[in-house]
């Protein structure tokens, strides 16, 4: 099943839709797929003597990632960054960059103090993990890591940064 999902989204037999369609169709897979797992009674062993009532829905989730998210993360990528340029997220944000940049939050009163490299360099790593990821679960793990840093990094900073 899971072969076969594969190389229909591979070859494109799914139609040429939308990168939000690809997206939608990945969830109802996953979803559908997992359903089929948890019901299913020729797994060997079965699942219940493997893992507690509370733990199984995410572990065939996280075996799903690997077996789905894994092989497609071009095809995801791909369309994640469709979806993005399509709504004008990514030139929003690039704008922003850009206005924070020439000083734009000074204006306003905001002084923003620049954490030590060490600091910016943890920061970094974090998110240049980012990319190599393709569990959603362990997206969000990184970002919510890179947030940790950002934010330790800030309050070692005497008086400089204030919240917006």
């Amino acid at each position: 099943m899971v072969q076969d999902f594969l190389r229909a989204q591979r070859e494109g037999r799914e139609g040429p839709g939308s990168g939000g369609a690809l997206l939608q169709g990945l969830r109802l897979f996953l979803t559908q797929a997992k359903s089929f797992l948890l019901e299913c009674g020729e797994l060997q062993p079965p699942i219940e003597t493997l893992l507690p009532d509370e733990e199984k829905d995410f572990a065939l989730e996280k075996a799903l990632y690997r077996c789905v998210l894994k092989p497609l993360k071009p095809q995801v990528d791909a369309a994640l960054r469709a979806l993005h340029a399509q709504d004008g997220s990514t030139q929003l944000m690039a704008d922003s960059l850009q206005r924070a940049r020439e000083g734009a939050l000074e204006r306003f009163g905001v002084r923003v103090g620049v954490p030590d490299a060490r600091g910016v360099e943890r920061v970094r790593q974090k998110l240049a993990l980012m990319p190599r990821a393709y569990s959603p679960v362990d997206k969000v793990v990184l970002l919510l890591q890179a947030c940790k840093c950002v934010y330790r990094a800030m309050r070692t900073l005497p008086g400089e940064c204030h919240p917006l």
